[in-house]
């Protein structure tokens, strides 16, 4: 694990709850805050395992969005949830397995 993985962990959390703090309009709040502090964490083993991660947050985020749908509300739809796009980045930067995430991991 690389030691700014922990640093962008912790800014997207803080961005979240001063999100969900200051919005008035987030739907399931307490719902979109514990996603928006659990899904984050993906980030510290995205260069180990880019593909389950993907699966596992975008099939969370899914789920959510399906609940939310069909009890017929909108999304929740946090900004501090952009930390998303990182994540097929990672997919097709490590995932082809053919070189290792870093020294750095080993620490």
């Amino acid at each position: 694990m690389v030691w700014w993985d922990r640093w962008l962990v912790f800014g997207v959390m803080l961005a979240a709850v001063v999100e969900v703090m200051v919005r008035d309009d987030v739907v399931l709040a307490p719902v979109a805050l514990a996603l928006a502090l659990v899904l984050p964490l993906s980030l510290l083993w995205r260069r180990i395992h880019p593909l389950g991660m993907v699966v596992i947050v975008f099939g969370a985020v899914t789920v959510m969005n399906v609940i939310t749908m069909a009890g017929g509300t909108e999304s929740f739809g946090l900004c501090s949830m952009a930390f998303l796009l990182l994540l097929p980045y990672s997919l097709v930067r490590w995932g082809s397995g053919k070189e290792d995430a870093g020294p750095e991991l080993l620490v």
